[in-house]
């Protein structure tokens, strides 16, 4: 009797010893973030905000790997094909969305090789003008292209990014021909319209905040669905003559498909616990970025119905990267 149970004892052992540690210990070891673009952008700033803050609360250290490439496509299969264990994490967002429809055989699904830990904000865009351009309206600027097509012109960071499909979406919808001008970057594309040599285009607020304020350029709206408070004056796209478009960029942090319930249900309340913080949220206004707080589920529904609308839009427009 006594040695079949000490037999049990010692199988029990064995195959306790053969498992992985269990996920209530999490984390025992660095986590890395991948922010799937270039240091310094604004997903890089709340990766970085997001990490050192996510150190304090988890008591390991948290590294940001910048990984940029194919629009944000490189970073992410990256992560996709990371083990399943919650250690490697991605900065994901609206890139990867239209990103599924935009660029042919991707090495993963957004929908289903990710599980959604936080949604944690959105960015606001600004359509920004040079000062001297005659347009001083949305309904000036659809004018204008409509009388003369491909003779207006805007400037993006290139194919394939955000501000290039933000404005592409508003070409679309507003039934408008404008040129586009690419550029390796989104700072040498606002240079050019600054200097006159392009008309007009789609960037984030934080980095022409400068140019706004110096009168270097001029807004004419803001891209998301409510206005922005730091520009309460300044009409949404979609109120200032293109009903129903939202051309804002969400930000948020997914783990790769089979990580752990429990390691998600701990990044989500440590990632809420980081949002309610009054100097995370001070710093992400100052930047253009309002926060949101998505449960998991809440954030897969919404990555599901933005793929889907983007989906449509690329299709009936016929955007294509080159």
């Amino acid at each position: 009797m006594l040695r079949k149970a000490i037999i049990g004892l010692i199988a029990t052992l064995s195959i306790c010893a053969t498992r992985p540690a269990l996920a209530v210990d999490y984390p025992t070891r660095p986590i890395k973030i991948v922010v799937p673009f270039g240091a310094g952008g604004i997903t890089d700033v709340y990766a970085r905000e997001v990490g050192h803050r996510l150190e304090a609360i988890l008591g390991k250290p948290v590294i940001v790997e910048n990984k940029p490439g194919q629009g944000g496509s490189f970073g992410a299969a990256a992560v996709a094909h990371a083990e399943a264990d919650g250690y490697t994490l991605l900065i994901g967002s609206n890139a990867n969305t239209f990103g599924q429809t935009l660029y042919k055989n991707l090495p993963f699904n957004i929908l289903t090789d990710f599980v959604p830990i936080a949604r944690g904000g959105t960015i606001v865009n600004v359509f920004v003008v040079h000062p001297d351009f005659p347009a001083h309206s949305i309904e000036d600027v659809i004018k204008m292209a409509k009388e003369k097509p491909g003779k207006v012109t805007y400037a993006s960071s290139g194919y394939g990014g955000g501000y290039f499909m933000a404005m592409e979406m508003f070409k679309y919808m507003s039934g408008t021909d404008i040129f586009h001008v690419p550029y390796r970057t989104e700072g040498a594309g606002r240079t050019d319209v600054i200097a006159g040599r392009v008309n007009m285009m789609i960037t984030a607020y934080a980095p022409a905040s400068a140019n706004l304020k110096a009168g270097q350029l001029r807004v004419l709206a803001v891209t998301s669905t409510k206005r922005f408070s730091v520009l309460p004056d300044v009409p949404t796209i979609a109120e200032a003559g293109v009903p129903g478009y939202d051309g804002d960029t969400w930000i948020g942090l997914l783990a790769p498909k089979g990580t752990p319930a429990d390691v998600i249900d701990r990044l989500h309340k440590a990632m809420a616990q980081i949002a309610k913080q009054p100097d995370f949220r001070d710093k992400l206004a100052a930047v253009g970025m309002s926060i949101v707080q998505d449960t998991p589920q809440e954030f897969a529904d919404y990555m599901k119905t933005d793929v889907q609308r983007w989906k449509k839009i690329i299709e009936a427009a016929n955007i294509k990267v080159k």
